[in-house]
């Protein structure tokens, strides 16, 4: 099993699932600057609720941002911690990247669904996060049966900027 812990933007989130890519559970921590407090408590719950003991964790992937610099060193201190007392390994991951890879995936949101169009596989994904001041973390990238292609590197711009850089998905 693998957990898998981002606390880069103000909705920080906790996952367990398996190396095959099922989500067994997984948890958002809403509350902003309050992650350091609820990461261990939203760990101890995925686990729980996936029925899955520390001890049976092959491996730990924390999200290495872009994003908030303090959120980024929560998480990562977390997840060095655990590899260390249980000895297994750890990755990080652009959280950008992890974003392209989980917008076909039902999110709950606000009591409803989200989701892609069934037609969305293949076609250009655009992911932004709040970067505070006006200015958002963009970066474009095409998922498909072999995998996530990058096509517009991760960057700090406007979003005005990342429309007129950028071309039109589809």
């Amino acid at each position: 099993m693998i957990l898998a812990l981002d606390t880069s933007t103000r909705l920080g989130s906790v996952a367990v699932g398996t190396e095959e890519g099922e989500v067994r559970a997984r948890r958002f921590l809403p509350r902003q600057r309050a992650h350091a407090e609820e990461l261990v408590p939203g760990i101890v719950d995925v686990l729980d609720r996936a029925g899955t003991d520390r001890r049976q964790l092959t491996g730990v992937v924390v999200g290495a941002g872009p994003g908030s610099f303090t959120g980024v060193r929560v998480a990562a201190a977390t997840a060095k911690g655990l590899v260390r007392a249980l000895g297994i390994p750890l990755w990080a991951s652009s959280s950008l990247e992890a974003g392209a890879v989980t917008a076909g995936l039902r999110v709950p949101k606000l009591g409803g669904d989200v989701s892609l169009p069934p037609d969305a596989a293949g076609r250009p994904l655009r992911v932004l996060f709040d970067a505070r001041r006006d200015r958002v973390y963009a970066a474009a990238y095409r998922t498909g049966a072999s995998g996530i292609e990058t096509l517009a590197a991760p960057r700090a711009t406007t979003v005005d900027g990342v429309l007129a850089s950028e071309p039109e998905p589809g």
